[in-house]
């Protein structure tokens, strides 16, 4: 439903005295107002000598109300898209710490690797890969996922069926470090073969 019109008289001064709703300031309805000949809104009020008063009067423009739910709704959603923003593109990144120490194993072992995730981001395992096909890891856990601060574990297999020793290694692909991070890998039928191979590469055992 529209607002009625309101009018304000300005009759203040004249030779009859001040207007009723000049001297108050009060507003007049447009149910009480009569129009002259060119459609003049004219005062029905009276001066104070008990004269009709007769003025032209001045429609008054309603205020504009601000529309502060609007308003709100919009600002809120604003900081909402911010947030989700940032929180999307400048929150922390994962960051992967692992031990790279090399790995030995015999036919049919295997060993737990670590990944600690010391990020804000959760750290996503994306791709575990071999340089021979006599190590393994189970399929789930290649799509591994440790949330901040926390730490998981896959577990690599060295094949039952392998009657030589052999040499690789094991790419780990993560969202938590800028290059890929490559362990080394040893399987070997005899595990004395490790202890020689030591003391040939020692410099002070080979001194003795």
């Amino acid at each position: 439903m529209a607002n009625e019109i309101m009018y304000r008289c300005s009759n203040t001064g004249g030779p009859d005295g001040d207007c009723e709703y000049a001297g108050n300031e009060e507003l007049i309805p447009e149910s009480k107002v009569s129009q002259d000949d060119d459609g003049n809104a004219i005062c029905p009020g009276e001066t104070v000598f008990g004269e009709p008063c007769g003025a032209t009067l001045e429609e008054v423009k309603p205020r504009r109300k601000i529309p502060w739910k609007l308003i709100a709704g919009v600002g809120i959603s604003a900081l909402i898209l911010v947030c989700a923003v940032w929180f999307f593109l400048f929150r922390g990144s994962a960051v992967l710490r692992v031990d790279t120490t090399p790995i030995v194993l015999t036919p049919g072992e295997s060993a737990k690797i670590e990944l600690f995730n010391d990020g804000e981001n959760v750290l996503k395992l994306k791709e575990v890969r071999f340089s021979a096909d006599v190590f393994s890891v189970e399929s789930e856990e290649q799509t591994l996922e440790v949330e901040p601060g926390e730490n998981g574990d896959i577990r690599i297999k060295l094949s039952s069926e392998v009657s030589d020793n052999v040499e690789g290694d094991v790419t780990l692909y993560t969202n938590g470090s800028e290059k890929p991070i490559t362990i080394k890998l040893a399987g070997n039928v005899d595990p004395w073969s490790v202890v020689d191979k030591l003391n040939k590469s020692s410099k002070i055992l080979s001194q003795e």
